[in-house]
């Protein structure tokens, strides 16, 4: 049994676990109407995790419960939590990085380190609560530390990731959205600081040998950074749909190209649909963006009836295949 002092503070961190995880779990099932992605999963995994390891925790230090049973639990609910988490990271890592090979070796990385520090924990772990051995326990006790570090890197290395494709990948695109843009850098900024001082003092309790501590802080500590990637990944999510529709007036592709009318001469409804898709197709291969072909790109997202001068030139237009391109490509991102 613990001492009352460190009984309150697991109590403590008991509660905080569970009201975040529960938090997360609301607002995924609410804010998600396709449930079919990887990122959705992930994130159900990773918060019903933090509450299966808090619960199962919480239930064998108090001696409620069966010690083994409790402890199979405990491991449970830490693979998905830990696992989970670095899933959440990785199933959004597309909106940020374009090298195919990075991402591919994330997930390299995260498999690997599933054989390399879950396997060999979770057998120590059962096997240290089992027989009681101090050969297991002292492997368990090395491990731990090992297992440890390794996810604190694996994690740090992720959402690094973001900062790094953020300034540098993403750089045009940040440019063009201003000052959401410069918003959305310092937030992933503040999400690197704060899994890297999270993991650190993770870290700290286990080598100052709180162990006790130390696993019931564990769920805090990723709860804390599950909610911050939700936030902070759903606005990189809209900040990375691009609609043209929203950015540009018939005006200002007037304005842009009008060294090519005639002086004293009306642009005619040819000229001005020229123009527009050439404008686009100029765009399209800078950014990903999403194309609506269905109208003229009039800067409103709900089209009101077209004048009579432009109904004939609205059904005759078709984007280039530039433009085609970067429709479909975003149309696979988003169904990711």
């Amino acid at each position: 049994m613990v001492s009352m002092a460190v009984a309150m503070v697991i109590a403590g961190f008991f509660a905080v676990a569970i009201f975040y995880s529960v938090e997360i779990f609301i607002w995924t099932l609410i804010k998600f109407k396709r449930r079919k992605s990887l990122y959705f999963w992930s994130l159900v995994v990773a918060s019903l995790g933090i509450a299966v390891h808090s619960i199962a925790v919480f239930l064998r230090y108090f001696a409620l419960a069966p010690n083994v049973l409790m402890c199979v639990f405990t491991l449970i609910g830490w693979w998905a939590m830990v696992t989970g988490q670095s899933l959440v990271m990785y199933s959004r890592l597309y909106l940020a990085v374009r090298n195919r090979r990075k991402i591919r070796w994330v997930l390299i990385m995260i498999v690997a380190n599933v054989f390399v520090l879950h396997i060999p924990v979770s057998i120590l772990f059962l096997a240290s609560n089992i027989t009681r051995s101090t050969q297991f326990i002292d492997a368990f006790n090395i491990y731990e530390r090992i297992q440890l570090i390794g996810f604190s890197i694996q994690e740090s290395i992720i959402s690094g990731l973001y900062v790094w494709e953020a300034t540098h990948g993403l750089k045009p695109l940040m440019d063009m959205k201003g000052r959401e843009g410069k918003r959305m850098i310092h937030h992933l900024i503040i999400l690197f600081i704060i899994v890297v001082l999270l993991d650190i003092s993770l870290i700290v309790t286990e080598f100052t040998n709180n162990f006790d501590i130390q696993t019931t802080y564990k769920p805090v500590v990723y709860s804390i950074k599950l909610k911050f990637e939700f936030i902070i990944l759903n606005e990189l999510i809209m900040l990375t749909r691009i609609d043209i529709c929203t950015c540009h007036h018939p005006e200002d592709i007037l304005e842009r190209d009008h060294s090519q009318f005639v002086p004293g001469a009306t642009p005619t409804n040819d000229t001005l649909i020229h123009n527009g898709a050439q404008h686009i197709e100029d765009v399209g291969r800078e950014f990903t963006a999403k194309i609506r072909t269905d109208r003229i790109f009039d800067g409103r997202s709900n089209s009101t009836a077209p004048s009579s001068s432009l109904e004939t030139a609205e059904s005759n237009f078709h984007p280039p295949a530039a433009a085609s391109d970067a429709c479909s490509t975003v149309e696979e991102g988003t169904n990711r």
